[in-house]
């Protein structure tokens, strides 16, 4: 009885702060990012927390998260999806959002 304890809380603690995007997902074509989906923690503090270096606290609703704090510049992005970082033509970079990674360009 008691590893399956173990197993539905370690289920639990993964669930509750793995990380969630909130905004548009990626999928296929170029578009600009939409700097107002943010990464965001899936977990609910009642106070502000002290938030991971690049990383800021965001209050929605009545709990407090830590969300990713939004890249300096704009960037035009492919709406690629794939898990490990890919090719990238000249003046693309890569990046990853998420499991997710993809080809963004500076404007």
């Amino acid at each position: 009885m008691k590893p399956i304890l173990t197993i539905l809380t370690a289920s639990a603690i993964a669930l509750f702060t793995a990380p969630i995007t909130l905004g548009n997902p990626l999928s296929g074509s170029p578009v600009a990012r939409d700097d107002s989906a943010q990464i965001c923690l899936q977990a609910c503090w009642f106070e502000k927390p002290d938030c991971a270096e690049d990383w800021h606290a965001v209050k929605q609703g009545g709990c407090w998260t830590c969300c990713q704090s939004p890249s300096p510049s704009p960037s035009v992005c492919s709406r690629l999806c794939v898990p490990t970082p890919p090719f990238c033509p000249d003046g693309w970079s890569d990046e990853q959002f998420g499991e997710c990674w993809t080809c963004c360009k500076d404007e």
